[in-house]
């Protein structure tokens, strides 16, 4: 048996965070994501009609602007939509949300393997590298 750890939690300013020292994230009641490999822009640029995109943003961020042929998977609703938008679990998948600061894509795509996708990628520069390289997007009605 091992021995516990004592926690220590100090709360933040405004008591907005806290923060515990001596827990492992899976005592937190947190899990790792599965390593999910990187796409560059330049490699999915020139692989565009190769690959099932996916935006991991909500459905209004979709609508003003998405990347070409891309789809809208929702953090929130990926064991519903995926069955329906990405028959194939060997299909490759590349997830994308709106920047590199913006984890939504990594939760998607550690959705997706969970789920038995076996060919998954993230496109870390999201929209905004999109756009700044003067990629071309898509505004939905």
């Amino acid at each position: 048996m091992s021995t516990p750890v004592a926690a220590r939690c100090t709360t933040g300013r405004a008591r907005r965070s806290t923060r515990c020292t001596g827990l492992t994230p899976r005592e937190w009641g947190l899990t790792p994501l599965l390593l999910v490999r990187e796409i560059a822009r330049d490699e999915l640029r020139d692989r565009l009609d190769d690959v099932i995109l996916v935006e991991a943003l909500p459905r209004p961020a979709f609508r003003r602007l998405h990347l070409p042929n891309a789809v809208n998977i929702p953090k929130s609703e990926v064991a519903a939509l995926a069955p329906e938008l990405l028959p194939s679990f060997d299909a490759e998948i590349v997830v994308y949300c709106g920047s590199w600061l913006c984890r939504s894509s990594d939760r998607v795509a550690d959705k997706l393997r969970r789920l038995g996708y076996t060919n998954v990628r993230v496109y870390r520069g999201g929209k905004l590298d999109w756009r700044r390289a003067g990629l071309p997007t898509v505004r939905s009605s």
